[in-house]
């Protein structure tokens, strides 16, 4: 009797267990679907709203958790469809005004800050290389091997960017294709452990990328 009541107690625990699993994940499409919803409003500071839903999610889950790269993949898409280069975000006013869209430009400035809080919470998704000092030196001293950290992917083809600090962050495949810098660009010491493709980018500002490690193709 005693062990087919632990069965039955085991059984039960397994059921709610699976049952709060799916409570979690339903409350999680519903928080990804708020946010996207929020980053397609036309207010600035509903974007950045829906920006921070998604990367706060993203954050939430593990790194080896499909929904972290996705959380990723909006941001990413977002910067791609929102690009300053079609909306006029971070593009400085000397160039607009030799451009033959200055007035849509100038029109759409208001939402350089949506592009700058997206650049600044997307390098947050990624982890970061493990045992290292603030110089990025090796510890010397550990109890035990830290786990190999997550590497996700990035696609930022052909966007305006201000910006961004990858530093120390570990990275799949990286598509920075044609995409423009305006503003600081920070990959020292990151990882990128498949492809990572940067023909055609261009940097206004500083970029770094000492000690930065590449073992894809």
């Amino acid at each position: 009797v005693g062990y087919y009541r632990q069965r039955i107690a085991q059984q039960q625990a397994e059921q709610d267990r699976e049952r709060l699993g799916m409570d979690r994940r339903t409350r999680q499409h519903e928080r990804f679907a708020k946010g996207s919803e929020m980053m397609a409003a036309d207010a600035p500071e509903m974007r950045i709203a829906g920006l921070n839903v998604i990367a706060a999610l993203g954050a939430e889950v593990s790194p080896d958790d499909a929904l972290r790269q996705t959380c990723i993949n909006l941001i990413c898409a977002y910067l791609r469809k929102n690009s300053p280069a079609d909306q006029g975000g971070p593009v400085p006013v000397r160039r607009a005004a030799r451009s033959q869209r200055a007035a849509d430009l100038v029109a759409s400035g208001r939402y350089r800050a949506v592009t700058e809080e997206a650049c600044r919470l997307l390098p947050t998704l990624f982890e970061t290389a493990h045992d290292t000092t603030p110089n990025g030196r090796r510890l010397l001293l550990r109890r035990a091997p830290d786990p190999q950290p997550t590497a996700l992917d990035v696609d930022l083809r052909n966007t305006a960017l201000v910006a961004m600090a990858f530093r120390r962050r570990v990275i799949g495949r990286a598509r920075f294709e044609g995409a423009s810098f305006s503003g600081d660009a920070w990959f020292d010491m990151a990882t990128f452990s498949d492809s990572a493709g940067f023909t055609g980018a261009t940097f206004a500002e500083n970029a770094w990328f000492n000690r930065a490690t590449f073992s894809g193709s």
